[in-house]
């Protein structure tokens, strides 16, 4: 009988929506649905490197995700003034701005909200780009041809020598937020614009651990973890599984974040 009342219980419990708009005054933001699950998290396609290895399992807890990178008038918002250095556009992600600069921004927006936010984790963000871990190279897809479509990244308008000389995605710096495809979940540029902060320390050995369920990293560093490459760099990049770590000081015209939601 108590068996029959929990599954009565379990079923008439409301579904979680598969998007969530968080506003306050005129501040408005989009975050999606992800359900949690477990998956291969590294270089599944073997053109990694040592970094993105070895592929590991991982279960993650389910979460809402920012649909868009944070954006300067978003990030004006909330601290009542332009980055270090703007950008010039509010609707384009928010750039040097450091770690601990996005975690005053954090700070004031629960405050302001009554809410819960955060930097994802990189097992969060990995599982997230690759559209609920599926097997995908890059943020909704996987063909190098296709980058255009998808992603901001250094194409034929590149000053730099390892530009792709064959695609063009339209924008010479910085896109809009949402300019280009979204991958299966409906999430914007976790491929290309601007690199991601996230919340863990980075350390090139750390999937040797093997943590399984929700790892957050290490306990201490020296960097922490960027995620999804910038407009100004070559596809390898751009991957879903690709990673590396900065200095939690350090600015840069190319690096910004998005956010993750928590209801508990």
């Amino acid at each position: 009988m108590v068996l029959f009342i929990s599954l009565i219980l379990l079923f008439a419990l409301p579904s979680p929506s598969s998007s969530i708009t968080v506003s306050e005054g005129g501040l408005s933001m989009d975050f999606v649905f992800v359900k949690g699950g477990c998956f291969e998290m590294g270089d599944t396609f073997g053109d990694g490197y040592f970094a993105e290895h070895p592929v590991h399992n991982v279960c993650l807890d389910s979460f809402y995700i920012g649909r868009f990178e944070v954006t300067e008038g978003q990030w004006m918002m909330i601290m009542e003034e332009k980055p270090v250095h703007s950008n010039g556009f509010e609707n384009r992600p928010v750039v040097n701005v450091n770690y601990h600069d996005i975690q005053e921004f954090i700070s004031r927006l629960n405050r302001i909200t009554g809410k819960k936010f955060r930097l994802p984790t990189e097992a969060e963000w990995e599982y997230a780009c690759r559209s609920k871990g599926k097997k995908e190279r890059y943020a909704g897809f996987s063909r190098e041809e296709e980058v255009f479509k998808y992603a901001n990244f250094c194409d034929v308008h590149c000053p730099h020598g390892w530009m792709n000389g064959t695609q063009d995605d339209g924008y010479e710096g910085l896109a809009p937020v949402g300019s280009y495809r979204a991958n299966g979940l409906g999430i914007h540029d976790m491929s290309g614009n601007v690199w991601e902060w996230v919340g863990d320390w980075f350390d090139v050995s750390y999937y040797n651990h093997g943590v399984i369920y929700n790892p957050r990293g290490p306990a201490v560093g020296i960097e922490k973890v960027i995620r999804g490459g910038c407009h100004l760099n070559s596809p390898f990049y751009l991957r879903c599984s690709y990673r590396t770590g900065l200095s939690p000081e350090w600015r840069e015209k190319d690096i910004g974040f998005r956010l993750v939601f928590t209801e508990d």
